[in-house]
This record gives C-alpha cells, sequence and structure tokens, in this order.
C-alpha cells in the first residue's frame, strides 16, 4: 500500500503536494494569496512553497485577497486587497 497522497476528493494530485502534505488540504488552516480565480468558485492560491487549486464557493473573494484555507476549502477573508475591500 503506498503512503503517497493521493488527493482523492480534494482536486490536488501528488504533484502538488509538498513533502508528502498538501498545503491547503492539511490538518491546519493556512493563510493563502488567491493569484487566480477560476470558473466554478476556484482559485489559485500561493501558499508560499507553490501554487495550489482550492474552492472559494464559501468566501466573497478576489485575487490578491489573503484567505484562510483548511481541507481545500476557504473559510474565511483575513485581508482583503485594496480593490476588492473599496468594492465592498
Amino acid at each position: 500500500m503506498s503512503t503517497e497522497p493521493t488527493g482523492t476528493g480534494t482536486g490536488q494530485d501528488p504533484g502538488h503536494c509538498h513533502d508528502g502534505v498538501c498545503i491547503t488540504c492539511s490538518d491546519t488552516a493556512v493563510e493563502v494569496t488567491i493569484i487566480a480565480v477560476h470558473e466554478l468558485e476556484m482559485a489559485t492560491v500561493d501558499t508560499g512553497q507553490g501554487a495550489e487549486e482550492v474552492s472559494i464557493a464559501l468566501v466573497n473573494a478576489s485575487v490578491g485577497d489573503t484567505i484562510l484555507v483548511h481541507a481545500g476549502e476557504a473559510i474565511g477573508v483575513v485581508g482583503a486587497n485594496e480593490t476588492s475591500a473599496q468594492e465592498g
């Protein structure tokens, strides 16, 4: 049985994981910055160790915002960029 991460259910593949752990789908919520927003309420984020895709379906966030991600899902906006802060 393999111990390599499979990404099952997360939309991630092992190439998106670092040291055997996907940064945004680990047991800890982490702050990341949105670098691109895609259709189906998905976003590419900068984890500080690379880029990963996460769901932003539960939050109102845009490019440049810092979001809190747990299990591949954004659960809060902790820092909005200037443009989105003025729009909201």
